[in-house]
């Protein structure tokens, strides 16, 4: 017997709390932002990973470059000094001209991604080696790419990059110029992390209209009902005392009691 109290007070509070409850313009204004800030997530979501881009450079490698007796340009970075070839000198110094050759400048590249996308990468894009080229002979420092396809110095430093004597991630910024990387589980968590700051939102402008909306109401039903009882017409404030018999206001025909 105490079971079926206890169910059937239950059930009579499943049914009052689920009885329909009278809708009104906020109600439904409320239910709406849910699927209207579901469909607003996604442009978002996608506008971010559009516009939002944070450049990220990588580590920087140094290397020499040498010029041998016939002109000719080496690139050798300073994680590979020991393949250097064996008619380069193993000093970095400058040696003399009737040696086995001369180092002619120097270089510092790095590899660089950009991240895409808030408050989670949602994408990563690989971008183009850049850095620093130094020749002695030119006394200035000139970036990577300024340097003219022809000149001698990046083109040592690109067959360096071909032949693999070079950082990895130089090699594979070097191979693939423009990659981009896309993050499927970030994208859902952005769209989930934006829903949910979309209907919040959403959510505090509602109440904070709905109660502008509610104060204004209130104090014109607290004018009307002053005006009133002072005998004038709650709509245009006009004096209607001594014309009780006439329902409506003679200045602007607004029903007055």
């Amino acid at each position: 017997m105490i079971m079926l109290r206890v169910l059937r007070r239950k059930l009579h509070a499943i049914d009052y709390y689920s009885a329909r409850r009278e809708r009104s313009l906020w109600t439904r204004l409320r239910d709406a932002a849910l699927p209207v800030t579901l469909l607003a997530t996604l442009p978002i979501v996608a506008l971010m990973n559009l516009v939002l881009q944070r450049p990220i450079a990588g580590e920087m490698h140094h290397g020499t470059i040498w010029r041998d007796l016939d002109h000719a340009h080496t690139a050798i970075f300073d994680d590979f000094a020991d393949e250097r070839p064996s008619h380069l000198p193993r000093s970095t110094e400058s040696p003399a001209p009737d040696e086995r050759g001369i180092s002619a400048g120097q270089f510092r590249l790095y590899a660089r991604h950009a991240e895409r996308g808030w408050p989670l990468t949602t994408s990563r894009v690989d971008l183009p080696i850049d850095g620093e080229v130094e020749l002695y002979r030119e006394r200035g420092r000139t970036r990577w790419r300024m340097l003219d396809d022809e000149n001698g110095a990046r083109r040592a430093i690109i067959a360096a990059l071909s032949e693999k004597r070079a950082p990895q991630d130089l090699v594979q910024a070097h191979q693939v110029e423009s990659h981009v990387t896309v993050y499927p589980l970030r994208w859902l968590g952005n769209a989930m992390i934006w829903w949910a700051l979309l209907y919040l939102g959403a959510a505090i402008a509602l109440v904070c209209l709905h109660f502008a909306v509610t104060r204004i109401q209130r104090r014109v039903a607290l004018r009307a009902r002053r005006l009133r009882r002072s005998g004038r017409c709650p709509n245009c404030a006009y004096d209607l005392r001594g014309l009780e018999f006439s329902d409506r206001c003679p200045e602007c025909g607004d029903l007055s009691w």
